[in-house]
């Protein structure tokens, strides 16, 4: 389960390393880098901290022994 979580972890900083730089070209030759860059990636972050909120923490049985 870690080496699972820890692949998906390393895949999402992956996706956002190449999606990023893009996305903030796309919004410079737009014109609009300033007023809609931070809010482009204000938007990922509070959609990446709703879902660690909402996640659910399961314990092994057995667990804190």
């Amino acid at each position: 389960m870690r080496a699972s979580a820890l692949g998906r972890s390393a895949g999402a900083g992956r996706i956002g390393a190449i999606v990023g730089p893009v996305v903030t070209g796309a919004l410079v030759t737009a014109g609009v880098a300033f007023p809609w860059g931070f809010s482009v990636f204000a938007a990922v972050g509070v959609l990446g901290s709703l879902g660690m909120t909402t996640t659910r923490i399961r314990r092994a049985v057995g667990a804190g022994r």
